[in-house]
């Protein structure tokens, strides 16, 4: 293929819908440069119009990338789907059947290749196709702003693009069949996760042909994506907008509290889940609708499982922050009685009177429950008090006689502790209303250093704390083989205390003596000193 220059000698009588005067080879109005352009010479159209055409209007591209090193393209349509892979320097793969005709706009190799090349650039972090990005996002907003692209904006695109490869890419680009091979080498490097979906300059679809894309992106990437979502929720993105009591309000936990909150997976999937179901009530709400018809099928129970430290009441605590419901947190045990739930009577300047529950004035009202470590509690008392409450009547008997509806804008959270002494396996009928069950799992050690920074504000002593919580679980897990209750019982809390302990001017053996030495003494003390003396006073301070 004759890179430089075929693609103005390209020619074809189709027009572009994006910009129905565009001609390949065709010149606009002179004095229409890009910065690398000599001055005497104007831009003019090529088939780069065609590849952005792919991209933007016909959305007919499926593509991954590692940038600046190669793409992998599928461009699609009716006749079949053609794949091009570019290595970034001076060839390209193309599979061998389903390329389409050379009709109306109907993909060939000349647009696939061009299409593929383009994307190469558009993701590349190189600032020598600086200029190519640029005229890219400018067709891409316009065509998003009025539907249609100004000839000078596609010319000046195909200009960019031109000066910007030139001197990069060779004159001619060999091309090659799209082998097993390469197929196999493209499926290992998603595998790997060297790939990425090329969606950097704009959407790029991901259900691929010739290839098994399941990608997972990059843990930078993911951190970027977790950025992302966390900006949006400290913007109320995700808040209801309920109008809410002034009481109401005193239980919203502050927006402030999200600036010092670490992302993970499990709170974000429960917040986007819970503004989806949420805004589907909103809307029946809208339409005048009350009660069990505002309620519909959108009525959100969860529960989240996970070792005691992993964050979740915390989570809770942002969900309300992030969505501006009130938040309401019912402790159980297994003492725990139904009057909890249902309030109780009391005797009062002697006389008897109703008194409510923080459950009560959720399920009543509206906000988030959350029933901590509700498998600490008798499975017979707890299915008897809400296993009603939480799935269709939504009934509770206020005062064990007087019934009551759940609010359309109630989301019930229920916690447990895994292999937490006292815990037992929850009722089977109440978990079963539940469905929706998160695991919060230890945080990746970026992520806990993290936590630890953010708690601490001290960068270095985070990762002291962390290095020494991490060589204590190790020696756990070897030398008290026969107790996996142990490291159990040092958690999160334990090392954030630990650097209020050295913020206040102790060491940081000192610190770690007196908590997590400490949790461990609690449970075994012939471990906890053994614990000491081999690791904790060995330690390099």
């Amino acid at each position: 293929m004759k890179f430089i220059g075929a693609q103005f000698s390209y020619n074809r009588n189709a027009s572009i819908s994006m910009c129905p005067t565009a001609i390949v080879g065709k010149e606009v109005s002179a004095g229409l440069n890009s910065s690398k352009a000599p001055a005497t010479r104007s831009a003019k159209h090529s088939v780069i119009n065609f590849a952005m055409q792919c991209l933007l209007a016909d959305k007919s591209v499926s593509a991954i990338c590692i940038p600046d090193n190669s793409t992998y393209a599928e461009i699609s349509n009716p006749n079949g789907v053609l794949g091009v892979f570019f290595n970034g320097r001076s060839s390209v793969s193309l599979s061998s059947s389903g390329g389409g005709s050379s009709s109306g706009l109907s993909v060939n190799k000349p647009i696939a290749i061009y299409t593929t090349i383009l994307l190469y650039v558009l993701n590349s972090a190189s600032s020598q196709f600086e200029e190519t990005q640029k005229a890219f996002a400018g067709v891409k907003e316009e065509y998003e702003k009025n539907g249609i692209v100004s000839e000078s904006a596609m010319a000046l695109a195909c200009s960019c693009f031109y000066y910007d490869t030139k001197d990069v890419f060779p004159e001619e680009i060999a091309e090659t069949d799209l082998t097993r091979d390469v197929i196999k080498m493209i499926n290992q490097g998603v595998r790997t996760n060297s790939f990425q979906y090329a969606d950097k300059a704009c959407p790029v679809n991901k259900v691929f042909t010739h290839i098994e894309a399941d990608i997972k992106l990059k843990q930078e990437e993911t951190r970027k994506s977790d950025s992302s979502f966390m900006d949006d929720c400290k913007a109320g993105k995700y808040e209801i907008g309920m109008n809410w009591t002034k009481q109401q309000q005193e239980q919203i936990v502050s927006p402030d509290m999200l600036e010092n909150y670490v992302n993970n997976k499990t709170f974000e999937k429960l917040t986007k889940v819970a503004y989806y179901e949420l805004s589907e009530v909103v809307t029946r709400l809208d339409m005048g609708k009350e009660g069990r018809d505002a309620i519909g099928v959108n009525y959100l129970n969860a529960i989240m499982v996970g070792k005691p430290g992993t964050g979740k009441t915390t989570a809770a605590e942002a969900l309300s922050a992030a969505m501006g419901l009130p938040l309401y947190t019912i402790p159980v045990t297994k003492n725990t009685e139904e009057d909890v739930f249902s309030g109780m009577t009391k005797t009062q300047n002697g006389g008897f009177n109703f008194v409510s529950t923080p459950f009560l004035d959720a399920f009543e009202n509206g906000g988030i429950v959350v029933v901590e470590e509700f498998n600490l509690a008798d499975p017979g008392v707890l299915q008897g008090a809400i296993g009603q409450a939480i799935e269709p009547p939504f009934l509770v008997l206020k005062d064990g006689y007087q019934p009551v509806y759940r609010h359309p804008m109630c989301v019930f959270l229920f916690t447990m502790n895994t292999g937490t002494q006292g815990s037992r396996e929850p009722n089977e009928a109440l978990a079963s209303r539940a469905p929706f069950v998160l695991v919060m799992e230890d945080p990746v050690p970026e992520v806990f250093i993290e936590i630890l920074q953010k708690k601490s504000g001290d960068a270095t002593n985070a990762k002291k704390v962390y290095n020494a919580y991490t060589k204590i679980i190790d020696y756990l897990k070897e030398e008290a083989a026969g107790s996996e209750d142990l490291p159990m019982s040092i958690t999160t809390r334990h090392c954030i205390k630990a650097l209020t302990i050295m913020k206040a001017g102790y060491s940081l053996k000192d610190a770690i003596e007196d908590t997590i030495i400490g949790a461990l003494a609690v449970k075994d003390l012939e471990i906890a000193r053994s614990v000491n003396e081999n690791v904790l006073q060995v330690m390099p301070l």
